[in-house]
């Protein structure tokens, strides 16, 4: 019995050579070899490597299974709150760590901001932005439209160039919508000063029949 391992374990030498002198075949040894083994170790109700093998397959396949599930829900999160329309990056993320989806920055050598790695607060599951899913990336929220409005973070000159466009082309709708307003606004005085004519004007015949 070894103990030097986290796990206790049991070696067993053989010989290839029989009581009589004969060698043994060795042809597929290891496998002949594991499967003996294997059978072994269920005799003495023992745990096989045979057995911690399949073990931690499907362990890892229910961990890939809980993993794809955990981003659906992360990017069906993502996806509630860019429905709301948020204008900027601050925002946004302030909204998500409301559906408990906590941004965490990562910062590179320079300095800048690199991207963000996202945790679930519930399950303190941490991964890449971009891997629960690509529209989740710094550079994708930057060409969704989102932008920075406070200079909280250092910015490459690529995601600076992002930012600056997305400020730029939000300035651009307020005026946009601005302009529509007072379009609407002189519409409806104009709309106004003509409804207020024509009652005049039939006051006016009213008034002169008497």
């Amino acid at each position: 019995m070894h103990t030097e391992k986290r796990h206790r374990h049991i070696h067993i030498l053989l010989n290839r050579v029989d009581e009589k002198g004969k060698l043994l075949k060795d042809h597929h040894i290891g496998k002949k070899a594991q499967w003996a083994a294997h059978r072994v170790a269920e005799k003495n109700e023992l745990v096989s490597a045979k057995q911690m093998r399949i073990d931690k397959i499907r362990a890892s396949e229910s961990f890939e299974f809980d993993s794809k599930n955990l981003r659906k829900e992360m990017f069906r999160k993502h996806l509630n709150v860019m429905a709301t329309k948020p204008n900027t990056m601050e925002k946004y993320l302030s909204e998500m760590l409301k559906k408990e989806i906590k941004f965490i920055p990562t910062i590179n050598k320079q300095g800048d901001l690199q991207g963000f790695r996202v945790r679930d607060m519930e399950s303190q599951t941490e991964m890449k932005a971009s891997d629960v899913h690509r529209n989740m990336g710094l550079k994708k929220l930057l060409d969704s439209g989102l932008f920075f409005q406070d200079d909280n973070f250092n910015l490459s000159n690529p995601m600076h160039e992002l930012n600056q466009k997305s400020i730029q082309n939000f300035k651009k709708e307020l005026e946009m919508i601005a302009l529509q307003n007072k379009i609407l606004l002189e519409s409806k005085t104009s709309e106004t000063k003509i409804v207020d004519k024509i009652e005049r004007k039939i006051i006016e015949r009213s008034t002169f029949r008497r």
